[in-house]
Formats: C-alpha cells, sequence, structure tokens
C-alpha cells in the first residue's frame, strides 16, 4: 500500500505544481496590462449542445493600465451598454460613466479626493438625476472619522462616526440612521503581541 502512494503522491503534487504555474501566468495585474491598449472578450452560450450566438465586451485601457472604456455588445452586435471612467494623477477614479445602447445616461458618479488621495467627496445619479450624495471627513493620520449620506433633497439617510485607540486601529463605529438615533454600534478591542 505504501508503494502504491508514493507514485499517487508525485502525480498530484506535479499536477499542483502545474496548475499553480497556470494560475500564476494567468494573471491579470496592472502593470501586465500597461502593455495592453484594448482586450476584446467574446462569449459565447451553448443551448443544447449548439452555439446560440455570441455576446461581445470590448475594453479599452490608459497607458497606466487603468480601464477607459468597457463597452457590451448583445448576441446581434449592437451596443447593450457602455461604461467610461475617468481617472485623477493619482489613479483615482473621478467619474463613471454608464450609458445604454443609445447614449442615455444610466448611472454616473463623480468622485473628489482630498490631497491625501482619500476620497471626501462621491455623488451617484441614475440618468441625470442625483441620487446619492456621500461626504466624508478624515483625521490628520488619514483616517475616516466620519461618513454622511444624503439623498437627492439633502436629506440625511445615514451617519457613520469612526472612533480610533491611542495605536490608531479603529475602537469604535456608531451607525446612526435618518433621524440621528443610533442604529448600530460596533466595538473593537485589540491584543496586541
Amino acid at each position: 500500500m505504501i508503494k502504491l502512494s508514493y507514485p499517487l503522491l508525485i502525480i498530484a503534487l506535479v499536477f499542483s505544481s502545474l496548475y499553480c504555474k497556470a494560475q500564476d501566468d494567468d494573471s491579470d495585474t496592472k502593470e501586465k496590462r500597461k502593455k495592453i491598449k484594448s482586450t476584446t472578450e467574446k462569449i459565447t452560450p451553448y443551448e443544447l449542445g449548439k452555439p446560440s450566438g455570441e455576446r461581445k465586451t470590448a475594453t479599452t485601457f490608459n497607458e497606466n493600465g487603468d480601464e477607459t472604456e468597457v463597452v457590451k455588445y448583445t448576441k446581434e452586435g449592437t451596443i447593450k451598454s457602455k461604461t467610461t471612467y475617468k481617472y485623477n494623477q493619482k489613479g483615482k477614479i473621478t467619474e463613471m460613466i454608464k450609458t445604454d445602447g443609445k447614449n442615455a445616461v444610466l448611472e454616473k458618479e463623480v468622485n473628489i479626493y482630498n490631497d491625501k488621495g482619500k476620497l471626501t467627496d462621491e455623488k451617484k445619479y441614475k440618468g441625470n438625476s442625483l441620487t446619492e450624495h456621500k461626504t466624508s471627513t478624515f483625521n490628520e493620520d488619514g483616517r475616516k472619522i466620519l461618513e454622511i449620506t444624503k439623498d437627492a433633497k439633502g436629506t440625511i439617510l445615514s451617519k457613520l462616526e469612526f472612533k480610533y485607540n491611542t495605536e490608531g486601529y479603529k475602537s469604535e463605529r456608531i451607525e446612526y440612521d435618518s433621524k440621528g438615533k443610533i442604529k448600530e454600534k460596533r466595538t473593537f478591542e485589540y491584543k496586541y503581541r
């Protein structure tokens, strides 16, 4: 029985090392994407063992490897949706716009960052109508201390407050409802080495 186990163990090790190597070679890192201008992904669904059309997604990248445009096509070949992205100098998304096949805006997000690269202002739209406006405040150490989410009319939907211990770790997270009442409070305790 021991003689039979060794060959099986060796075969398993060989296959697992080949699998791990294949995973490494197939990684989609941002560094690798810097070399790519665009990609096209073709998806062919099968029904009863036969192809039933083909959908396509075309993605365009900037010189930093960031997606700038993602176009999804129907199986008839018409544009289903197009999502475009804009970035700031630090590579953070400043704007995302998703349109339908007729170029009507479906969704939009506009982001503003502080000089430390923290997201301080986020606006979400359905079509061209504002649906949500989230603002975040950070302390001197760059840790979020307050997050307020409002609707299109400026009414507060939720508020999150964060506190930190002397080591800089989050010690408390308090969530308030739209009326300012505590909805949930989480406390964090740490044991150090």
